[in-house]
């Protein structure tokens, strides 16, 4: 089984470090994404059944948590400008409010999805490990010398 998935992590990151993203952003997102599979692959040790369902459902969940974080960055924008009427902060204040409720809607809709593909003991390595990775990612960029 760690056989198995230790090969698909290998061809992933082949496929990925093949694949040449036009912008740098974006190759560098594509390793996060790579290393965050293999992070992931490792702490949740799926069987070949688990992993069948799992990660279709995981893609898909982090595709929607994406869409909403780019609207999170436009709304993002809109703050930023000057001269705001307090009607059109309103409106931008209610709509980020709307956002973050989409998301815990999100949130709690996986959550029952990923419990039916998965025993609630790896749901919950799922969450603690995409929390390790954030903080690991984080020590990684903190220590990593500024490039221009």
């Amino acid at each position: 089984m760690k056989t198995i998935n230790i090969f698909l992590l290998l061809l992933l990151i082949v496929n990925v470090s093949i694949s040449q993203p036009h912008q740098q952003q974006c190759k560098h997102r594509e390793q996060i994404k790579a290393q965050k599979i293999a992070f992931l692959t490792n702490k949740l040790d799926l069987s070949v059944q688990e992993a069948q369902a799992f990660w279709p459902l995981y893609n898909d969940f982090e595709k929607k948590k994406d869409e909403l974080l780019e609207a999170q960055k436009k709304l993002y924008e809109q703050f930023e400008k000057e001269n705001l009427s307090d009607k059109e902060l309103l409106e931008l204040s209610d709509k980020f409010i709307e956002l973050e409720v989409v998301r815990a809607k999100l949130i709690a809709e996986y959550h029952d999805k990923f419990k039916k593909v998965l025993p609630i003991r790896k749901v919950v390595v799922l969450y603690n490990s995409d929390r390790m990775f954030k903080k690991e990612l984080l020590r990684q960029l903190k220590n990593c010398p500024n490039q221009p």
